[in-house]
């Protein structure tokens, strides 16, 4: 991820947010072009090795011998090519997943389109997962929000909403009310700047330490704010995984909504 050593990590709720250099750059020259964009390969990495098969056991769990469809969400998925691959475990499974996807731009591969119910992303009207909780909201906007609200049993968001942003509490918030009760979701956390403070104690990478280390408490405000404003009830966990850091200086977050 590349943002100024200088860039803040903002956490007010429902405020415009600025986005990272690089998802500007996606934004300005309307092309994606990321390191890792979702290939086939990073399947057994990302599910077996990184997240220890927690959301495939999930499914299997709830789902299994059942004629329920899991709604499935990949955030920021690339080519997607791990979902054909995702997919077919399931189905191996006897669980027929409804998969869909939302990225800045549409550039899913061919076998994953095949697959995928719905594309939500768009060529021409390219919306940053930032811009998903603000006040001022477009009608473009307003339809993403009507659609995802409460709707996925498993959400799956590697490299992507919670690693190319600012604002990891509200990439966390966010996805937490697209989950229906009883939903998971898989969120990938950026912390190389934490790490660098641990490293070298520069008062510029405080903040972001801080923040880091305090995303629970700072996500459950987010969440305390939401139901006053909406007289809702909702209720999560969240948790970090243990183990789940990679060489992307990176940790998985679990979310579950209980309410």
């Amino acid at each position: 991820m590349t943002i100024r050593n200088n860039a803040k990590i903002k956490k007010k709720v429902g405020r415009e947010r600025e986005t990272t250099e690089t998802v500007s750059r996606v934004l300005r020259n309307k092309v994606e072009s990321w390191g890792s964009y979702g290939h086939k390969e990073k399947y057994f990495l990302l599910f077996k090795t990184i997240l220890q098969n927690k959301p495939i056991s999930f499914l299997e769990k709830r789902f299994s011998n059942t004629n329920i469809k899991p709604q499935v969400m990949f955030l920021g998925p690339g080519k997607g090519g791990y979902i054909p691959v995702f997919n077919s475990v399931l189905y191996s499974k006897k669980i027929t997943p409804e998969i869909d996807v939302f990225a800045l731009t549409r550039n899913l591969s061919e076998e994953a389109k095949r697959i995928v119910r719905k594309d939500f992303s768009s060529n021409d009207t390219k919306i940053p997962f930032e811009r998903l909780n603000t006040k001022t909201r477009t009608k473009k906007v307003k339809e993403l929000q009507e659609a995802f609200l409460h709707k996925y049993d498993l959400i799956m968001a590697p490299l992507s909403v919670g690693f190319h942003t600012l604002y990891p509490a509200n990439a966390l918030f966010t996805t937490a009310l697209m989950l229906k009760k009883r939903g998971k979701a898989y969120v990938q956390i950026s912390d190389q700047f934490a790490q660098q403070y641990l490293f070298t104690r520069s008062p510029p990478m405080k903040k972001h330490f801080e923040m880091l280390n305090n995303l629970p408490q700072i996500f459950q405000r987010f969440v305390e704010a939401h139901n006053k404003r909406n007289n809702t009830k909702l209720k999560y966990t969240l948790k970090k995984i243990e183990n789940s850091k990679d060489i992307k200086k990176s940790i998985f977050f679990e979310i579950t909504r209980t309410s």
